[in-house]
């Protein structure tokens, strides 16, 4: 049978993030036009890639459910009509945990956090405002963080650090869980 044929979208949607990942790495950390540009479209190729991910999911279970309806949610109620378990998904939901407005979980730290307030920043980014971020100044250290929209407070990483710790997250999570799929259609 042939491979997933979302599987290289999913891929060529990392290269992307990486792309934009690597342009922000080089910029001073201003919060220029040009800076912020590349956070809005790092975060937009990057949960591009895993609703693409999603996309291989529907096809590797047979779900049956329309390209251009493909979400956890629809997801979820044809694997539940299908009577089927998908532990890919599950593990998804999971780490998109606040993201349907559930309240954080008490001493769920960030770095845990990483998909769900990566969905919240490009959420804000494509459809809202600016990301909010804070600035820390304290002798020759200037750092520059997002602020947590659960809590109103800067994070702990600094934005290079998450951005880059959600891109090294989201290629280990997509690659592991794509084994977990069947290599087919049924």
């Amino acid at each position: 049978m042939p491979p997933n044929p979302y599987e290289s979208r999913t891929t060529q949607k990392l290269e992307f993030a990486k792309l934009y990942l690597d342009l922000r790495l080089r910029c001073p950390g201003d919060a220029s036009l040009n800076e912020r540009a590349h956070e809005e479209s790092f975060l937009y190729h990057l949960i591009g890639a895993k609703d693409s991910f999603l996309q291989e999911i529907n096809y590797a279970l047979g779900l049956g459910v329309r390209e251009h309806v493909v979400s956890e949610d629809n997801l979820r109620r044809a694997l539940d009509k299908a009577k089927k378990k998908c532990k890919a998904l599950d593990e998804i939901e999971n780490l998109e945990d606040g993201k349907k407005g559930k309240q954080k979980k008490e001493g769920k730290h960030e770095k845990d956090r990483w998909l769900e307030l990566a969905i919240w920043f490009r959420n804000q980014g494509t459809h809202r405002a600016n990301i909010r971020r804070h600035f820390r100044r304290g002798g020759d250290v200037e750092s520059t963080s997002f602020t947590d929209p659960s809590t109103g407070e800067a994070m702990e990483q600094t934005i290079t650090e998450f951005l880059s710790d959600c891109f090294e997250k989201m290629v280990e999570l997509l690659n592991r869980l794509r084994s977990t799929l069947p290599p087919w259609a049924p």
